[in-house]
This record gives C-alpha cells, structure tokens and sequence, in this order.
C-alpha cells in the first residue's frame, strides 16, 4: 500500500488575509494536522460559495473570511470539522483577530504579540530601546 504523502497547504490568499475578518481560531493536531485543516476550509468554501481561507498565528491556526458570514456558518454546519481540529475560539464580530504580519498595526519596538482578550493583540516591548 502506497504511503500518502502530505505537501504543505496552500499559502493563505493574499486578499483575505489583508482585509479577512477573523472566523475562528484552532489547534490543528498531529501531524498532517494542516492538511485535514485545509481540506476542511477548501470544503467550507465551496459548499459557501465565500472566500475563505488560514494561516498560522503564532502556533494558532487564524481562519478569515471575506463575504456572507450566514453562508459560512450554513456550510461549518453541513461540513463539521474533523475530530482531529480543535476550535479554540469562535471569534465575535469585534475581534480583530491574531497578528498579522503588515496587516496588525505594531508599535517599533515590538518583541512579541499575544493574545489578552477582547479580540485584540498585546505586544511586549523591549527594555532596551
């Protein structure tokens, strides 16, 4: 029996990822995690007909959207994610999600971004400068 070999998913379209509002975020598990991951998203957005798509934040898969979020959340219910995912968080419609690189504004002398709550990042800065 032929092994199936597993590519790394799709880089994250540059549009949502720019503009995208935050959908959710989650652990993808083991290995061959990200493609399950990313199979479970293509299936999302075709049976929407919406832009949707992820990338990693910090360890963190950040899935975005663009468009209908009614015709997203009808296609999460019809396509249930694999038992494998695990939703961290569902995000509210005032979220700004993760960070972002050149997308989340940053203060110069940023060393590290996290999460605190109410949807937004706190970043540490260095004592240095």
């Amino acid at each position: 029996m032929k092994e199936k070999s597993y590519q790394p998913p799709t880089p994250c379209d540059q549009d949502v990822f720019k503009n995208g509002k935050p959908l959710l975020w989650a652990d993808t598990g083991a290995v061959g995690g990200a493609n399950i991951f990313e199979d479970w998203i293509l299936k999302i957005r075709k049976r929407s007909g919406q832009q949707i798509d992820w990338h990693y934040s910090g360890g963190v898969a950040q899935v975005l959207y663009l468009g209908d979020l009614d015709k997203i959340n009808e296609a999460i219910q019809t396509v249930p994610h694999p038992n494998q995912i695990t939703v961290m968080r569902w995000c509210q419609s005032t979220d700004q999600g993760l960070y972002r690189e050149g997308v989340t504004p940053t203060p110069d002398n940023a060393i590290a971004a996290d999460w605190q709550g109410g949807g937004r990042s706190t970043f540490y800065r260095s004592l240095d400068t």
